[in-house]
């Protein structure tokens, strides 16, 4: 079995072409697994159009408690070696997507694998991440062997090695660098991290992409929907860093903040 994980809030349009490209593909024997902390009707939507559906409801879980919520309900019903797809549904897939899927982890049955990610309209491939401490800096990287951290935007892995990590970490992360959070600690445990270039999406950046916050409040800066927030990295730090590089790293975290607090370049 295939589940495919995803989580949305209030954006039916959106959600309803996600449904509209799931139906479309070849590879039929999947569930998925919604987690909808909304208040319209994008749910009983899903249940019509696709009636295995597993509906999960919460309120304000964001992407970080919304894949914990998932990530509970796997671990009382997927298999070990059932495939997990974390996917968001402003992606675009071709029919053969999971058909593709199922052959990328037949060869990499240990990995955790990123799928080609394309941003529309401009072309670009998402960057995964490796970390460069103590000024704990995202290093944009596009090398299999190279990459300490993976986007939650089509993660792929088997429920056997998705088990080691563990849930997400949703009370320290609960939306931004909580994908980040999760695949770096399967790649401190061993686990391969591996870019797919057979598994292909495409996204939206007009409904995905951060864009730029000068004229955005202090408030929305220390907001969870701020993925600059100095709160998110300095979490991901205290879970994260060396030890012997913890204070530093969390000088720079606030330096930094400070700088922009100043400069009001959130």
């Amino acid at each position: 079995m295939m589940f495919i994980v995803t989580c949305v809030h209030n954006r039916f349009s959106i959600t309803k072409n996600f449904v509209s490209l799931l139906k479309k593909q070849t590879f039929k024997e999947y569930q998925l697994i919604l987690v909808d902390d909304g208040n319209d009707h994008t749910s009983e939507f899903v249940a019509s159009e696709l009636p295995r559906s597993i509906l999960l409801k919460g309120k304000n879980l964001y992407w970080g408690g919304g894949l914990h919520l998932a990530y509970n309900y796997l671990t009382s019903h997927a298999k070990p070696d059932d495939i997990i797809v974390i996917i968001n549904d402003d992606c675009y897939f071709e029919n053969d997507y999971l058909e593709n899927i199922k052959n990328e982890v037949t060869a990499y049955p240990n990995a955790f694998i990123s799928s080609h990610a394309t941003a529309l309209p401009s072309g670009d491939r998402e960057y995964q991440a490796k970390i460069r401490w103590p000024q704990m800096h995202f290093i944009p990287e596009l090398e299999t062997g190279q990459i300490q951290c993976l986007s939650t935007r089509g993660l792929i892995f088997r429920w056997q090695v998705g088990m080691k990590v563990g849930n997400f970490k949703s009370g320290w992360l609960p939306h931004y660098l909580s994908d980040y959070e999760f695949t770096y600690r399967a790649w401190k445990m061993g686990i391969a991290l591996v870019l797919s270039d057979k598994v292909k999406i495409m996204f939206s950046e007009e409904t995905t992409t951060n864009k730029k916050l000068s004229n955005y409040s202090l408030y929305f800066y220390f907001s969870k929907k701020c993925a600059t927030n100095p709160f998110y990295f300095t979490n991901f730090a205290l879970l994260h860093a060396p030890i012997y590089f913890l204070p530093v790293t969390i000088f720079y975290i606030w330096f930094r903040a400070f700088i922009k607090i100043i400069l009001r370049r959130y």
